[in-house]
């Protein structure tokens, strides 16, 4: 069975949150353009470049009448085209066209929970259920979406503290540790429930009946607690502080105050890793996770009182593993760990590239080549003892080739929306474009 490109579309999103989201998104895009997710595959290289840049202009213009869609909104719009570009091995070349998306020139929503807005949470928390789940998102802060999925069973004991095990059973599956702070709460709250099955949800309703908090619920739920933290701008509508994703920004502070290893971070808070990437993670233990989330118990702990002890505690352990050696050893088993996920990954660069670009035409590759895809790529055959098959950088000449090449196909592209009859003002904002990147005037 040949699959259709909306179904490898679809099929490539596992997040249900995100496939919902992109394939609203793309549905936008095929209505504006009136064609089919088909004949949008069938479009050579340039037709579908020019598509995505009237599609930005035709919203910028919207953007600028009526403010809507937001600057911000650009980028989940774009990322569903890239994504079903991806999903049915399309080109294109993407650098180019999010120069084009109009700039940000504000920040909302951008900012973590400071501790003292989780107290206040904890403070007018009615129950042991809201108290265990405002300690759940602020030590291990799951996608809003995704914490009525979790059940009993995914929380593994260890040490003092647990860990989370988040997709259980699925290819997106990862661990994200949990403190010892939050798991007592988690443990207070079960002790009152009355279905304690490992295979009932975590997050239940309170009452005679217990039911699973549905998906909407949770977010509800989330943003009443957000709103009683007094996080009001001036203006009294827009909020400085996203209901989720201040956990995750608050957790990501914590992770670096604590110096926990980028990767390791990235892991816990699943964020910007490839399913590749897990792969690598799922082969290590409950305890090598635990040990690489120890540094920052006492950062994410909100109990003032634990912190100075955990800190101590630490401290003192510190100080008997180095006069025992220990320390190092560990110190050493991580660098080797470390190498052996940089090596995978080289392995990864050094595969993509002669794949994709080995055998082009020496004139394709100075179109579609920038600098710095050369200096990964050289970077990943150092790493893994390659120097043989290092890709030569290109020259001044070279260079100077590219940008004419690239040039060429701008000043083509204006000229094909200047036959068509496209609108004064797309047309001198693709002008403006050219002007700007190539510091000429259009003529």
């Amino acid at each position: 069975m040949v699959l259709t490109p909306i179904q490898r579309f679809c099929n490539s999103n596992t997040n249900l949150v995100t496939r919902k989201n992109y394939e609203f998104q793309f549905n936008k895009f095929l209505e504006w353009g009136r064609f089919t997710p088909e004949a949008f595959t069938k479009m050579d290289k340039p037709e579908r470049r020019d598509k995505v840049l009237e599609y930005i202009e035709f919203n910028k213009i919207k953007t600028e009448k009526w403010g809507s869609p937001a600057p911000s909104s650009y980028t989940p719009m774009i990322a569903s085209i890239v994504s079903f570009c991806d999903a049915n091995e399309l080109e294109m070349n993407w650098k180019m066209i999010k120069k084009t998306l109009p700039k940000i020139d504000s920040i909302s929503n951008q900012y973590p929970y400071l501790d003292e807005d989780i107290e206040k949470m904890l403070s007018i928390a009615g129950n042991l259920r809201d108290v265990a789940f405002l300690h759940l998102m602020s030590s291990t802060a799951p996608r809003i979406g995704e914490v009525n999925k979790i059940k009993i069973r995914d929380i593994i004991p260890i040490e003092d503290g647990a860990i989370l095990v988040m997709y259980a059973g699925l290819l997106a599956e990862y661990r994200v540790p949990m403190t010892p702070e939050a798991y007592g709460h988690i443990k207070n709250y079960l002790e009152t429930r009355k279905n304690k099955k490992p295979d009932a949800s975590l997050m239940a309703t309170i009452g005679l009946t217990e039911r699973p908090m549905k998906a909407d619920s949770v977010k509800e739920f989330m943003k009443r607690f957000r709103n009683k933290i007094e996080n009001l701008e001036k203006d009294g509508k827009r909020k400085d502080k996203a209901p989720n994703n201040a956990f995750r920004k608050r957790l990501q502070i914590c992770y670096a105050n604590a110096k926990v290893e980028p990767r390791y971070a990235d892991y816990f808070l699943n964020h910007n890793l490839g399913q590749q990437d897990k792969h690598y993670f799922r082969k290590m233990t409950n305890e090598q996770i635990w040990e690489a989330f120890k540094p920052a118990i006492p950062f994410i702990t909100l109990d003032k009182s634990k912190k100075i002890e955990l800190q101590k505690n630490e401290e003192i352990k510190i100080v008997k593993e180095s006069f025992q050696g220990e320390l190092k050893e560990k110190v050493e088993s991580l660098e080797e760990q470390l190498i052996s996920v940089n090596q995978k990954l080289a392995l990864k660069t050094w595969i993509f590239f002669n794949h994709h670009y080995r055998k082009m035409p020496r004139k394709e590759q100075l179109y579609h080549l920038d600098d710095f895809i050369i200096k990964e790529y050289n970077d990943a055959c150092v790493e893994l003892g390659l120097e043989k098959t290092c890709f030569p950088t290109f020259n001044k000449s070279e260079r100077m080739m590219r940008e004419s090449l690239r040039e060429k196909d701008l000043r083509a592209c204006i000229k094909r929306k200047i036959k068509r009859g496209d609108s004064k003002k797309r047309i001198e904002d693709a002008k403006k474009l050219y002007e700007t990147k190539y510091n000429k005037k259009w003529k």
